[in-house]
């Protein structure tokens, strides 16, 4: 197998970038030949170095459409993608829209991205096949281009914890201050659904349930005064701390010591800070919208709850009643983890592209 994984940005920061580059890697182990197209003006030394020994990197000048058996682009709404799209029909071709099409994403600066989605629809009526995280992702892509379109599903994998001793909070759900719960990731109160998650923690209070919360991470935007305001209104000040950026040590110290990381997103590819709770060993409670729901409840790792205040309550309620559950939940957190290993992520997308491959060759 031949693929090139196109994403303008994988020699970047952040998430993605890094993922693109642990998926290469890992289609690389399971002998598929991959050659990484990005931006080479991101090119740095140091990426080099680390990389150019796992995987082939190239720029879009030496991209060569037809030496390849699959060609796999991620990101829909970067500019330096588009002259590839236009040549989709000609190659087997996939396309990750990476969460951008999920009905809240295309809310947010919503005039901008109508109408790069009309400048970009006879392009998209093209992609012969797109590729999804998980069922929401999936159901979205199929709203906005239409149900007739082939997807194929894979999520991403998990990565090792670095310097991480121990095992994931050991102490008992009753007893002591009760259930605690942490969010940690990028404070965008929006996005990553801390307000839904402040008011379902609050409903559960009132209903009864021993719980405390801890909202750890950078800020953004003007989050501190709207996560300070919204505890206040919701008369959660003695139970809920707003501890703000912390260090990798002092992150792990958080994961060690709390029973749940708590994560609802309106929108997300599978977010870095849940894959990173499941490598060590954390349970979760998640949104359907993070596309990590299938995987959790799959491996009974956690508690899912949908987008809504009532629903949240009754999760953290569930967890915070049967102490048990949380028991389970760990050794859930630890299946997922082997489950999410980059080999076996990679041979999920390598699924993917033999069927992309087996449905060109059949309309041929």
């Amino acid at each position: 197998m031949r693929a090139y994984l196109v994403y303008a940005d994988a020699l970047g920061e952040g998430g993605y970038p890094r993922d693109i580059r642990w998926l290469a890697a890992g289609l690389r182990g399971q002998g598929a030949r991959v050659r990484v197209v990005v931006e080479m003006e991101q090119r740095r030394r140091g990426d080099l170095e680390d990389l150019e020994a796992r995987i082939e990197i190239a720029g879009f000048r030496e991209l060569r459409l037809g030496q390849q058996d699959v060609v796999h682009v991620f990101g829909l709404f970067l500019p330096r993608h588009w002259p590839v799209l236009v040549q989709a029909s000609r190659v087997p071709f996939v396309l990750s829209p990476m969460g951008h099409l999920m009905p809240h994403h295309l809310e947010r600066r919503r005039l901008k991205k109508r109408i790069a989605l009309a400048a970009l629809k006879p392009l998209l009526v093209g992609v012969p096949w797109w590729h999804a995280f998980a069922e929401p992702e999936e159901r979205a892509i199929r709203a906005v281009v239409g149900e007739h379109v082939n997807v194929f599903r894979a999520g991403l994998g998990v990565f090792p914890a670095a310097n991480w001793e121990g095992s994931a909070c050991d102490r008992p759900v009753e007893g002591g201050d009760g259930l605690r719960l942490l969010f940690f990731g990028r404070n965008d109160v929006f996005q990553k659904g801390i307000d839904i998650l402040l008011r379902g923690y609050a409903a559960a209070v009132r209903e009864g349930a021993c719980v405390t919360l801890t909202i750890a991470g950078q800020p953004w935007s003007d989050s501190e005064v709207i996560l300070a305001r919204l505890v206040r209104e919701l008369g959660v000040e003695g139970t809920v701390r707003l501890v703000g950026p912390v260090s990798e040590a002092r992150r792990d110290e958080l994961f060690r010591s709390h029973h749940y990381l708590v994560f609802l997103s309106r929108w997300d590819g599978p977010p870095r800070p849940i894959r990173e709770a499941i490598a060590r060993g954390l349970p979760v409670i998640v949104s359907p919208e993070t596309n990590m729901a299938e995987d959790v409840l799959r491996c009974d790792a956690g508690l899912v709850a949908r987008l809504d205040p009532a629903d949240v309550a009754r999760a953290i309620g569930e967890a915070a009643r049967l102490g048990s559950a949380w028991a389970r939940h760990r050794k859930g957190a630890e299946r997922l983890r082997e489950e999410l290993s980059w080999d076996n992520v990679a041979r999920r997308y390598l699924d993917g592209y033999e069927r992309v491959l087996s449905w060109r060759t059949a309309r041929r």
